[in-house]
């Protein structure tokens, strides 16, 4: 499994997807570009959110730096051609 980061956005990938599979797409937390130890939960702001919220499963570590990896609203195909 290849885990992918994007600005806030946490993209969840596998090695085996094919040509046009969906591609879940998590959030986290907002930082301060002035001050990385500055953050916030992403829905604390007034965001579109998805009806019903939840936590995905979190590593020990993940747990420990205050990480909530959460649904969101964003949606993507596998190698799809956007132009």
């Amino acid at each position: 499994m290849i885990n992918l980061l994007v600005g806030n956005v946490l993209l969840w990938t596998v090695s085996a997807m094919q040509r046009l599979d969906p591609v879940g797409m998590q959030v986290n937390r907002l930082y301060n570009g002035n001050n990385p130890l500055e953050s916030v939960p992403y829905y604390s702001l007034p965001f579109c959110q998805p009806r019903d919220i939840y936590d995905s499963p979190q590593s020990l570590g993940e747990s420990i730096q205050g990480d909530r990896r959460q649904n969101s609203l964003y949606s993507l195909q596998y190698r799809k051609d956007m132009h």
